[in-house]
């Protein structure tokens, strides 16, 4: 039987042994969106898509359908990020984008916006000249605004006011910024269980949250950000990142 044969650009997010000398990849690609796609023999030392499929690596993949999954046929290096592997903490954030494109999204879903949000997130890690951090939140509030989790940041989600001064809060649940006023009636009004689970949220934090949110890319060249104002962006994506996959979330 003769198969079709099937082209994409991919960026390689994890994989996994299968067998004595079989791994499958879990891939993003440009055309398929998430797919599985299982490398024959690649564990054997001259294997010939050895080199190209590895974690984190951009490649163009020739790939058909097999009887129970996609098997690779042939797989060239486009770039293998060497700035950001030789340095652990780039590494490390390089692969959680992975982890979590490959958490959040569903297999084979083609979606241009989310491919092209990983491919250039995973090039701006290599760039010394740019925030980490800024550049790892800037990936983790533009996948859920693309994935339809965007949160509303201008007004109240309660009453509808437009956000200005005082105190404010963040709730996964309503989707967005709470004003104080809101936020203390439901708490006099919401028994235990439906009690609003949120965190406070700084005027500082809404407008760099806002900022990324635009997708305007030339904010990680001249945004800058202190500490608190790191750690509070840090924790306010671990918190409605959890809130939205329903899972403790490990945010770097």
């Amino acid at each position: 039987m003769e198969y079709q044969t099937l082209k994409t650009k991919a960026i390689v997010l994890l994989k996994k042994d299968i067998g004595e000398a079989d791994q499958l990849f879990t891939l993003y690609t440009e055309n398929f969106g998430k797919i599985e796609v299982l490398g024959k023999g690649i564990r054997k030392i001259k294997a010939k898509l050895r080199g190209a499929l590895q974690d984190l690596n951009y490649i163009s993949l020739e790939f058909v359908q097999g009887k129970n999954f996609f098997i690779a046929t042939d797989a060239i290096l486009k770039n293998r990020f060497k700035t950001i592997k030789k340095e652990i903490k780039r590494y490390r954030f390089a692969l959680y984008l992975c982890d979590l494109t490959n958490k959040f999204v569903k297999e084979e879903e083609r979606d241009e916006k989310i491919w092209q949000l990983l491919l250039e997130t995973t090039y701006n890690l290599q760039l010394t000249t740019y925030n980490l951090g800024l550049i790892v939140r800037y990936f983790e509030w533009n996948l859920l605004s693309l994935l339809g989790f965007e949160p509303e940041l201008y007004h109240c989600v309660l009453c509808q006011e437009r956000i200005s001064q005082g105190k404010f809060y963040f709730s996964a649940k309503e989707g967005g910024v709470i004003c104080n006023k809101c936020f203390q009636t439901k708490e006099k009004f919401s028994d235990r269980e439906n009690k609003i689970i949120s965190l406070p949220i700084s005027q500082d934090a809404i407008k760099i949250l806002r900022l990324i949110i635009l997708k305007d890319k030339t904010i990680l060249k001249r945004l800058k950000i202190n500490s608190q104002q790191e750690k509070e962006l840090k924790d306010l994506s671990k918190y409605y990142l959890s809130c939205v996959l329903e899972e403790e979330i490990f945010v770097v």
